[in-house]
């Protein structure tokens, strides 16, 4: 009985060190990674616009019809340092670059509002990351800055270099492709000046851009993702129990 109860210890103990060394993002499979720390789900592609829009075949449609799903929800906005009115999100051409996949700020909220008319991956709200309005390096991000969290926390960036050379994190830079270096769009505003902000993956610094600027949008939504597969620790543990099991009807018999 001794016996039987110190395995069975030990046994809980591996399953307990297999769950805890599991790295911080985890991947959901379905083109979806979760981050457990800011209980938030990231697209693998970051570049997720220039993917789809190859794959369609036809960019020029793919771009007319992240257009048109989004002309019911379109409001007028007055931008001061433009002295016009724009439709957000967006409902012209210019706001989107299919050939390198850069999109301004309301083509990137028109993006993000494509996804959510096909659900992508089986869901419907995917936004843009939040990221507190500041300018500078933030090396320790907290959960209002999921752009600095990704670029510093989860691939390891560092201050002043370019994300696709510098990532300490090789475990969690490998989970996602079409990483750039270069600004990605967040859904942060400076209402006062109009002005949208961002993240330069290419040195770590967050800003506020002229939201007429082409970067990327790499989507998020809130909360992990269904149909999560058991992890294979658990399969070890229960084989284990069953195993015990086992021997000790056998030396009972």
């Amino acid at each position: 009985m001794i016996g039987y109860k110190k395995t069975a210890a030990l046994l809980v103990a591996a399953l307990g060190i297999a769950e805890s060394s599991q790295a911080a993002l985890l991947d959901r499979g379905r083109d979806m990674v979760f981050d457990d720390v800011l209980n938030i789900t990231w697209t693998k592609d970051a570049n997720l616009f220039k993917t789809l829009a190859d794959a369609s075949g036809n960019p020029a449609n793919f771009v007319q019809e992240i257009i048109k799903v989004n002309s019911a929800v379109q409001i007028s906005r007055q931008y001061p340092y433009h002295s016009e009115y724009r439709n957000f999100p967006s409902e012209i051409e210019i706001d989107f670059n299919a050939a390198t996949g850069h999109l301004s700020w309301f083509g990137a909220n028109a993006f993000v509002g494509y996804l959510n008319s096909i659900s992508y991956s089986g869901y419907d709200n995917w936004r843009l990351p939040n990221e507190s309005l500041h300018d500078g390096y933030l090396t320790t991000p907290n959960s209002n800055q999921e752009l600095s969290y990704m670029f510093y926390t989860n691939l390891g960036g560092a201050g002043n270099q370019p994300i696709t050379s510098t990532h300490n994190n090789f475990e969690n830079y490998a989970l996602f492709r079409n990483i750039e270096s270069y600004p990605f769009w967040s859904g942060s505003v400076d209402d006062v000046h109009s002005w949208a902000e961002g993240v330069h993956f290419a040195n770590g610094k967050a800003e506020t851009f002229n939201m007429d600027s082409f970067f990327y949008a790499w989507a998020v939504r809130d909360g992990d993702v269904a149909a999560v597969p058991v992890p294979a620790a658990f399969w070890l543990f229960a084989s284990g129990l069953g195993l015990l099991s086992f021997t000790r009807r056998k030396q009972n018999s």
